[in-house]
């Protein structure tokens, strides 16, 4: 009951392989695609677009920023700054996410016509302390933040608020809902999000000290340092 079977599909129609008579889940190089070229070209229509396109085969496609066939993340993206926001969209859009060795630290690397080897390099887990970034310590507290909250598992997604450089999204679970918002601009921004739900109060997941916002009108407020997100449950 615990075997799980997934397939690397590089392109086509996802559900002729994603089904009960044939694999639980395939690499999902779409979103792939639509993550890192909407965060440099400050279009979250594209990432939008794609996953609600995606949403119809299902959640359980395996979600990646970057993986041994593909050019580092680190390297892809136009703005370092972008890091921990495309990572926050990863760990929180419907799918199975993963973390591609070395990511956690920024790692860079690009493939020539020849060899792959940047893409793969050996990495003594020695060198753990040296490498250990800030972002090291975004990707665990997301990390933890999806195993422990249901909604973010098989929760039905929703578009709450999107424009170029501002996206919120929702993650439906039984009685609660999980609302991501990511800024992919240099200012900061703030704005009112609906809440689809009956609610009081939110809770932001990120801060250690689990700040509370108010639900006022249906709508949450959220503000946003540029290139940042936040996650309230």
């Amino acid at each position: 009951e615990d075997f799980w079977l997934m397939g690397e599909v590089i392109h086509g129609d996802y559900s002729r392989w994603v089904n009960e008579e044939m694999l639980h889940s395939v690499t999902n190089y779409e979103l792939h695609k639509s993550l890192y070229s909407g965060f440099n070209d400050h279009n979250f229509f594209e990432i939008a677009h794609n996953v609600r396109r995606l949403e119809a085969i299902g959640r359980q496609l395996y979600t990646f920023v970057d993986n041994h066939d593909e050019d580092r993340i680190a390297s892809k993206l136009r703005r370092k700054e972008h890091l921990f926001p495309i990572y926050l969209c990863l760990m929180t859009l419907p799918g199975i996410p993963s973390v591609y060795y070395g990511g956690e630290w920024a790692m860079e690397g690009q493939r020539t016509r020849t060899s792959d080897e940047a893409l793969r390099p050996a990495v003594s887990i020695s060198r753990a302390d040296e490498l250990h970034c800030e972002l090291t310590d975004l990707i665990a507290r997301l990390g933890r933040i999806h195993e422990e909250n249901e909604e973010l598992h098989n929760g039905r997604y929703q578009e709450l608020m999107l424009t170029n450089r501002q996206y919120a999204f929702a993650r439906h679970g039984r009685s609660s809902l999980i609302i991501t918002a990511v800024n992919n601009d240099d200012d900061p921004a703030e704005f009112d999000v609906p809440v689809p739900i009956r609610a009081s109060e939110a809770v932001s997941l990120l801060d250690e000290e689990d700040t509370i916002l108010p639900v006022s009108n249906g709508k949450v407020h959220i503000q946003l340092n540029g290139n940042s997100g936040g996650v309230v449950k």
